[in-house]
């Protein structure tokens, strides 16, 4: 019987890929921005990427569903694509995109009034001005929102993989389908803001970052890349390519995030709260090596997080190790820290 259940799920995941594979062909268009000539007349590919990272800022803020998130950033670059505007008028472009993407994906009580919008996410512009740039863009893209975006992609390759795999993460202890799957997410919307991957139609870029997970994950990752390649019929070379443009990226931000200097801070309450595959950066980033560590063992129901932090104070390292009591809570031996930027 379990056999059977997990065929007609295989079969039912490979006829959503198929339609969704579908929808991008007949929408999906190159999206790439020129550098640019004249600095106040057009948005190049650095304020478009700015422009990416501070929506990340703002669904974190009002802890939207990545789903909002991911279509938001593709309003925003399809709209792009298909006007030209000035740079003073992106923050209000990128709000007025956000607030689209939150009407569709979000619960009614959880979409925020325009007022409320303009507060939280001090754009600079109106409830007003925000209203009518959010006619402008409805008005440019036909009134059709609904795009198949990486993150749809990223969602049915991964649950196809652990459906034709269900060994895939049983090395690894403490690492569930749905945290691999957040952990993921997060790293996908770090490569919504390279304006490089919009070369590539989504299949591929979820493709590619699944595929370099996958090569950090099992010995035959090519097999199962391969498997989802056929697929989705993606040329080896873009896939290649794809894949390089990502590594590259997140190689990037990770050097960005070995220069940051902390400081002892007192620990913050903080609301226990959370919505489901929302997972913080730090407790992603920091946790997901040490889940990876087969000779580490432990309860697989609780996650005993490790911070190992180097201490800018006459070149001596320290570090501090959460330890769990025998309550059940974590106990630090030293208080949370807090990044600071570092002027060099």
């Amino acid at each position: 019987m379990k056999l059977l259940r997990g065929f007609w799920d295989a079969k039912r995941l490979t006829s959503t890929l198929e339609e969704a594979i579908a929808k991008e062909a007949s929408t999906w268009r190159p999206r790439l921005l020129k550098a640019k000539v004249n600095q106040d007349a057009e948005i190049g590919p650095s304020e478009r990427d700015e422009a990416v990272r501070w929506l990340a800022t703002l669904s974190t803020k009002v802890q939207a569903y990545p789903e909002t998130f991911a279509m938001s950033v593709s309003i925003l670059d399809r709209f792009l694509n298909a006007v030209k505007a000035r740079p003073k008028y992106l923050r209000c472009i990128s709000v007025s995109c956000f607030f689209l993407a939150a009407k569709i994906n979000e619960e009614d009580e959880a979409i925020p009034s325009a007022e409320e919008l303009v507060c939280v996410s001090e754009c600079g512009c109106t409830a007003n001005e925000l209203l009518r740039m959010e006619r402008i863009i409805l008005d440019k893209l036909g009134w059709n929102l609904k795009d198949v975006t990486a993150l749809d992609f990223l969602h049915i390759f991964h649950a196809l993989l652990t459906t034709y795999r269900p060994q895939l993460l049983d090395t690894y202890t403490c690492m569930t389908p749905s945290r691999h799957l957040a952990h993921l997410t997060r790293k996908l919307q770090r490569c919504m803001a390279c304006h490089q991957v919009l070369g590539f139609p989504g299949s591929v870029v979820s493709l590619a970052l699944l595929s370099l997970e996958l090569e950090m994950l099992i010995p035959d990752w090519l097999a199962a890349t391969f498997m989802l390649q056929k697929m989705v019929k993606v040329q080896n070379e873009s896939l290649i390519r794809c894949r390089e443009v990502i590594a590259r990226h997140l190689a990037a931000q990770r050097d960005m995030t070995q220069n940051m200097v902390y400081i002892i801070s007192a620990p913050a309450n903080k609301s226990s709260k959370r919505k489901v595959g929302q997972i913080e950066d730090d407790d992603m980033y920091d946790g997901i090596k040490r889940l990876y560590d087969q000779d580490w063992k432990g309860d697989p129901e609780v996650v005993v997080a490790t911070e190992e932090v180097a201490m800018v104070t006459g070149g001596v390292a320290c570090s501090s190790q959460l330890r769990q009591d025998r309550d059940g809570n974590l106990s630090p031996t030293l208080p949370p820290l807090q990044p600071i930027t570092a002027m060099i």
